[in-house]
This record gives structure tokens, C-alpha cells and sequence, in this order.
């Protein structure tokens, strides 16, 4: 029984080492000093034990200390509002960890996107409306509040097809296409949340009388 108490822990061990978020690992590191524990006691290895203790102990409390963090989240008015229209499934947390790292940005009557640029950011617009122009100048959709700017470039990884040109004074929060691709490792609530932002734009940008709840 004893030896099957270890493989497990070694297992979970093993585990840990392919996760790709930050709770799941301390749950298996956790998994594995209790398992590592539970040995030490059947072999009456102590130090085994008390190392064992000391480390699922610490994850223990990281883990709970994460957790009321995450709880304590108070969202802006604003946040709170681009939230319920764009992620309303998604937690304070893992939506704040989304908004808080792009910008606000204004532009005023001027080219946001040049046409085969490779955009570094993918942009919300917030307030106001902005123009996609072919080559030759004609106008091929107007973008409202709500509309991503730059996200094909982000999902195809090529050159923009169109300019887009700001129409009067718009407001956009912007995030840098670089912190957008390691968001599935550093935090993948946050990033299918994203992913589905884009879904929902792509949607409605193909086909504008689809309902998208």
C-alpha cells in the first residue's frame, strides 16, 4: 500500500508538470505532499513529513490567500459595464485581469490601421465610430462601440487588408497582440475570455443580423 501511496505522489508530480495554470499545479502539489505525507507516517520517515507538511501547508495557504483576492475584486463602473455587454458569464477577476492590461487610447480623425501593416494591437472600441477603407478609398464597414479592431491580424498573423481611419474623436482600449498570446499561460480564464470576444465580433462582422448571446 505504501509503495502505491508514493507512485502517486510521483504521479502528481508528473501531472504538474504539463498543467498551464497556476491553480491546478498547486492542487497537484498539494496532492502530492499529502501523498508524500501519508508515507512518511507508513515508514515512519519524519523528516519526509515534516518537509511534506511544510510544503502542501504553504500551498495550502497561497491557494486560499488566491482565492480571497480573486473575491475581493471590486470592478470600476466602467468595467462593470464592458463587462455585462461583452463577457457577462465571466467573473470580476478574470475579466479584470483581461481589461487591466490593454489602455485607453483616443484617436481623432486619423488612420488607426494602416493597410498591409502588421498591427502589434488588438483594439475595443468604446466611443465613437471608425472606417474600413479597401485601396481605393471606398468605405467598406463603419464600426461602432463594441467592435474589435486589428483582431484578424492578431488570429491570422498577416498584414492588415484595410485601413481604418477614426471618425471624429473615438476612445478604444487597446492591448499589445504580445501579452494577448501568453495570456493561455499566465491566465487562461482570462484568455478564453477573450476568445470568445473575438468569436462574437468575427460573428457579427460576417453575418450583422445574427443574435450573439
Amino acid at each position: 500500500m505504501a509503495d502505491v501511496i508514493l507512485n502517486m505522489a510521483y504521479v502528481a508530480l508528473l501531472a504538474a508538470a504539463f498543467t498551464t495554470t497556476l491553480g491546478r499545479l498547486r492542487v497537484l502539489l498539494i496532492v502530492g505532499a499529502c501523498c508524500f505525507l501519508i508515507f512518511g507516517l507508513a515508514t515512519e520517515i519524519w523528516s519526509m513529513v515534516a518537509w511534506n507538511v511544510a510544503i502542501g501547508g504553504l500551498h495550502a495557504f497561497r491557494m486560499a490567500r488566491d482565492f480571497r483576492v480573486q473575491r475581493s475584486v471590486d470592478l470600476t463602473a466602467e468595467e462593470s459595464v464592458m463587462r455585462d455587454r461583452l463577457s457577462p458569464a465571466v467573473s470580476d477577476f478574470d475579466f479584470h485581469m483581461f481589461w487591466a492590461m490593454g489602455t485607453e487610447v483616443l484617436y481623432n480623425n486619423r488612420r488607426v490601421i494602416a493597410r498591409g501593416s502588421c498591427p502589434p494591437i488588438v483594439s475595443l472600441i468604446c466611443d465613437g465610430e471608425v472606417e474600413v477603407r479597401d485601396e481605393s478609398g471606398s468605405t467598406i464597414a463603419t464600426l461602432g462601440p463594441g467592435s474589435l479592431i486589428g483582431e484578424m491580424s492578431f488570429v491570422s498573423a498577416q498584414p492588415s487588408t484595410a485601413d481604418v481611419f477614426a471618425l471624429g474623436v473615438v476612445t478604444a482600449r487597446e492591448w499589445d497582440q504580445r501579452k494577448l498570446r501568453s495570456l493561455e499561460q499566465t491566465h487562461s480564464p482570462s484568455a478564453r475570455a477573450f476568445q470568445r470576444l473575438i468569436s462574437r465580433d468575427l460573428i457579427a462582422k460576417t453575418n450583422p443580423g445574427a443574435e450573439l448571446g
